[in-house]
């Protein structure tokens, strides 16, 4: 094993001999050399192979460089802040992750490995705007009762008057005021498969998040899933923009380019937002091979590129495009490879995956297909696959109901086997039997209970929905992602914004209900025309007719909205139950004058 990069200093020696001692050299597997261990090991191995390699970099406004580390700057950084915790924080606790984005974070999230603290990744609150995401974060707070929150220290004054009242007792330390301490023994090298490496905060689609516990072998097992699925090795490139307190952007994008010893460039998720060009245009300049997203990113490519500006744009080297964490469109990804082709995009890059923050991240995943095969029972609009489970995961398709696995093609809830599934939910044991410890009618298991719809046909699994999400009108079971579309789809002034379909009571029977987002162009009209409430009808007809049509059932009530106020997770989920709540409780951002 190569000399660790440490710096000079008396004890250097001794600390190295103490680490060869402790480590458990992780087994030769091909050119990543890596299989087991913990990602502690893992940066320290990285460190002492490839430490002069830049293995992240952060671009701010998604052009010019910002910060850069290496690995071994990473490690030296790690060690120093897991110091500082150790000198008040003992083996298993927990640190929240406060941060901006930015390249702090991963110092920060390994500082609390380093420390042997379960890292706990969080949406840091907007001090002008809070109360938008304080009550979320409060809920994580009070869940994991954390003896740190970790923050840059532009944010430490901030954040300890906004948390005075909503957090128990811990301490706020600054990352980047923390004295240098590289040399540190630091207490998570003593760490195992088994120990929990951090608490991921589900993204709340079905209501408030429950904390994930994810050990540090869950984690190595699904990175490694995931670069056998992604043929992810030392020269892959990635850029990736999702926030890093997402599953899919620290796991998918932070954690598995660790694994891999490749290199990543970073975007804000704000960058994006504002400017989806200056994603492609960052993969195009950094010659990415890897990068990926949900469906509404590809939309938004779709929407706002036109075509003059496709021609600054090399994407030939894109070799893996994947998308997952909200339902997959087959016209999107159809049409998104149609229309960057002329970039050299090949359609064969496109990679459709399934996975959760219960299963540490990936399930399955496989290479999006034009044409999908389509179960006889499924929705009108068949879903895309996702590819086959991978691995040595299982997975069955099971009737709620009867706890007996489903035939080939026949619906119901997925339920998942893997050695990447978390331990349970964090302080919540009941939840934890019934989800992550479901057993089949015949006693076999257990099983992770998903909560979602989907079939497999020839192998390969078809995600519909979510369970809780199911629309019964007249005693069939309809889809909600399938009628969104069917709106979305029907009206020029809704195509490519959001919708939420969702049951409500009419009487004593359930009804439809469907809140849409408009464009910006009608929204104006509404405030200036007088004559906008006659194109209110006007779309209001054309989804009632489009979704009779369709599917054979009646809309009870819409509610037209300004765009981007539909309540989403993180990753631009539909978040159905708190738009219903907001309908009920008539707080909705309307713009047709109901």
């Amino acid at each position: 094993m190569s000399k660790l990069l440490f710096l000079p200093g008396a004890g250097a020696t001794l600390a190295n001999r103490t680490f060869r001692a402790l480590f458990r050299q992780p087994k030769p597997e091909g050119e990543l050399g890596v299989s087991t261990g913990t990602l502690v090991e893992l940066l320290e191995h990285r460190a002492a192979q490839q430490g002069n390699r830049t293995a992240f970099s952060f671009l701010g406004d998604g052009r010019a460089p910002e910060t850069k580390v290496t690995y071994a700057e990473l490690a030296m950084q790690a060690r120093s802040i897991a110091a500082e915790l150790e000198k008040f924080a003992e083996t298993g606790d927990r640190a929240v992750l406060l941060f901006p984005p930015g390249l702090e974070f991963i110092a920060a999230y390994f500082g609390c490995l380093y420390a042997g603290l379960a890292a706990v990744p969080a949406y840091p609150p907007h001090p002008a705007r809070p109360e938008k995401s304080l009550a979320k974060l409060q809920a994580i707070l009070g869940s994991s009762r954390p003896a740190a929150v970790l923050t840059p220290h532009a944010m430490q004054v901030a954040l300890a008057s906004l948390l005075e009242d909503c957090r128990p007792a811990c301490s706020i330390v600054a990352v980047d005021r923390v004295e240098a301490a590289p040399q540190h023994f630091a207490r998570g090298l003593r760490a195992n498969e088994s120990s929990l490496a951090m608490i991921q905060f589900t993204s709340g689609s079905t209501g408030m998040p429950r904390g994930v516990m994810v050990t540090h072998g869950a984690l190595m097992h699904n990175l490694g899933l995931i670069q056998e699925a992604f043929g992810a090795d030392r020269q892959s490139r990635g850029v990736f923009w999702l926030p890093f307190y997402h599953d899919m952007g620290l796991i998918g994008g932070v954690l598995e380019t660790l694994y891999c010893g490749g290199s990543s460039t970073f975007l804000s998720p704000l960058s994006f937002v504002q400017q989806p060009l200056r994603w492609l245009e960052t993969i195009s300049r950094t010659q990415a091979t890897i990068s990926g997203g949900p469906n509404f990113a590809y939309e938004e490519c779709l929407r706002r590129i036109d075509d003059k500006q496709l021609e600054s744009l090399d994407l030939s080297h894109w070799r893996l495009a994947f998308c997952g964490a909200e339902p997959i469109h087959r016209e999107t990804l159809n049409e998104f490879a149609r229309k960057f082709a002329r970039c050299g995009f090949r359609r064969e890059a496109l990679y459709g995956c399934y996975g959760m923050a219960e299963a540490t991240l990936i399930i399955s995943g496989g290479r999006f297909a034009s044409s999908e095969a389509q179960s006889p029972n499924a929705a009108p609009a068949a879903p895309v696959s996702c590819g086959k489970p991978l691995g040595d995961v299982r997975v069955k398709i099971v009737n709620s109901e009867t706890a007996r696995p489903s035939q080939d093609g026949e619906p119901g809830e997925i339920w998942v086997a893997s050695r990447s599934l978390g331990q349970g939910y964090w302080g919540r044991s009941q939840e934890t039997q019934e989800n992550f410890q479901a057993t089949l009618g015949d006693g076999s298991g257990p099983y992770l209970r998903t909560g979602d719809l989907g079939f497999l046909k020839n192998g390969e699994l078809y995600v519909a929905g979510r369970l809780k999400d199911m629309i019964i009108v007249g005693g069939a079971n309809h889809y909600p992602q399938d009628i969104e579309r069917t709106v979305l789809d029907c009206h020029e002034m809704l195509t490519g914004n959001g919708a939420a379909a969702f049951a409500i009571e009419v009487g004593r029977r359930e009804g439809l209900a469907i809140v849409v987002e408009v464009s910006r162009q009608f929204a104006r009209r509404c405030g200036e025309d007088p004559a906008a409430g006659e194109l209110a009808m006007a779309i209001q007809t054309a989804i009632r007719q489009a979704v009779a049509q369709q599917h054979e059932i009646s809309v009870d009530a819409i509610a037209l909205v300004q765009l981007r106020s539909i309540p989403r997770t993180s990753s631009g989920k539909i978040q159905r139950r708190a738009c219903r709540h907001a309908y009920l409780e008539n707080t909705l951002l309307r713009v047709d004058r109901a």
